[in-house]
């Protein structure tokens, strides 16, 4: 019984999302921060990626993230007084350094694994819906990727929605809009979650996506669509890394 007990707490360690194996990510569309910010700030991850979230609720962030050794590094605007934030644990990646292009529509900071001493670009965007400086954002965003030699995994809102009905009743369905055909044109493939876990009534669309360059391969990034009180569900991605030979 006693060895059915641990292989049973070994196999839940496997699959827990923050578990040694891997990283796990956050990324959520926190709607100004009206909804539900203390119910995400709990959640335990390696790599939180949160848009739209209002200087007034930055502090449920910050208390968990000092509680579970995370890591605040930036705050950056993108409208007003709505911006994003990036916090990572310290135990497994290593900030390596943070760009901020021209465009604010975007940032990225490079990581480097602790596990296994591999580097990757975490690029947290937020593009405006509006299709002329959509465009404009997607261009520049896209060039300046061009000019990366380590992987790129972006994360964020680009400007358009999934319907969630179609994604549930084809698996192969693809978005039929224009960014997401010229993202896949220049190489970049999405991170198709491979579930929607059980979400609220309202909820008809996901708006936070996350894609990545063929450099990012190795890590093998698995995502899933979370539960979430309000109508912007969250994205958790799983990366998959080996450790050093």
């Amino acid at each position: 019984m006693k060895r059915y007990l641990i292989s049973a707490i070994l196999f839940l360690q496997l699959i827990s999302p923050a578990s040694g194996l891997g990283i796990s990510i956050f990324g959520w569309n926190g709607n100004g921060g009206r909804r539900s910010v203390t119910k995400v700030a709990d959640t335990i991850h390696d790599l939180y990626g949160v848009i739209d979230v209002r200087v007034s609720a930055i502090e449920p962030f910050t208390l968990a993230a000092e509680h579970e050794d995370i890591w605040l590094d930036n705050r950056f605007e993108f409208l007003g007084e709505t911006g994003g934030l990036v916090l990572w644990n310290r135990m497994k990646l290593k900030r390596i350094e943070s760009a901020a292009p021209v465009s604010r529509a975007y940032f990225a900071t490079r990581f480097e694994s602790r596990q296994s001493g591999d580097r990757f670009w975490f690029v947290l965007v937020d593009f405006d819906r509006r299709a002329d400086v959509n465009q404009r954002q997607v261009k520049s965003l896209l060039a300046w990727i061009n000019g990366q030699s380590s992987p790129v995994l972006i994360c964020g809102n680009l400007g358009f929605q999934l319907d969630t009905n179609r994604f549930l009743e084809d698996l192969n369905w693809e978005p039929d809009h224009s960014i997401y055909l010229e993202l896949k044109a220049r190489g970049l493939s999405w991170v198709r979650p491979q579930r929607l876990y059980a979400l609220p009534a309202e909820v008809e669309t996901v708006d936070f996506m996350a894609f990545t360059n063929e450099r990012f391969k190795k890590w093998n990034p698995v995502a899933s669509i979370r539960e979430n009180k309000s109508p912007h569900p969250p994205t958790e991605i799983i990366l998959r890394i080996n450790k050093p030979e």
